[in-house]
Formats: C-alpha cells, structure tokens, sequence
C-alpha cells in the first residue's frame, strides 16, 4: 500500500527538450500541423470576409465604404424572417429526432436477437 508521504519507484525520468522537438518533428506531427492549418484557413477566411462585407455599406463597390449594422436590422426585419427561423428549428428537431431513434435502434437491430442467460445452478428461481 502506498502512502501519501512515499514517492512512486516506477516513474519515467523527464523526457529533454531536445527530444520532445525531435518528436514534435516526426512527419506524423508535421502533416497533422500543416492539415490543421489549411483547414482553419479555409473555414476562418470566407467567415471572416463574410462578416467584415456585413459590416460595410459597399463592400465591393465604387464609393466610399462605412461601418454599418443597417444589413442586420434590414434583414431581421424583413418580411418572412420568422418562417424561415421557425423551418430551422423544425427541421433541426425532426434532424435531432431521427438520429436518436435511428442511432438507438440501429444498434438492437443490427446484432439481431439477443439470448437469455441460463440460470446457475445454485441460483433461486
């Protein structure tokens, strides 16, 4: 039984710094870092742009551009606004409610019927 006061025999010594960028360097850890980085690219820059062209009065055009929330208050009070937050949310409880009823079916179905265990013999029926 180990006490709290005793120190554990079988830790590891601490790895160098040396080493661990030497491990950091293995080509599995390189391609991890280079896919983790053209991914956030991809995501974060048309989200970006998206967000700066909401803000402006003419992101692409001729004149001179200004800093401006009239984009959000047009379109949150524009006709049919609310059917289309209402089909979202419907569609995301239909979503939600499918895949729990398939992803808890699925399994039962899929190993098929199961056996009942035998009862042992010392077992009181």
């Amino acid at each position: 039984m180990a006490l709290l006061i005793q120190k554990p025999t079988d830790v590891e010594p601490p790895v160098p710094r040396t080493r661990r960028w030497r491990q950091m360097l293995n080509p599995r850890y390189l391609t991890l870092a280079i896919a983790a980085i053209v991914v956030a690219y991809l995501a974060l820059v048309p989200v970006c742009t998206m967000l700066y062209a909401s803000l402006q009065t003419q992101f692409l055009g001729a004149g001179k551009s200004t800093w401006t929330l009239h984009n959000y208050v047009r379109t949150f009070t524009a006709d049919g606004f609310g059917g289309l937050v209402w089909n979202s949310f419907v569609y995301a409880i239909a979503t939600a409610l499918v895949c729990t009823i398939v992803g808890f079916g699925w399994p039962g179905w899929w190993s098929g019927p199961t056996r009942r265990a035998r009862p042992s013999p010392g077992r009181l029926r």
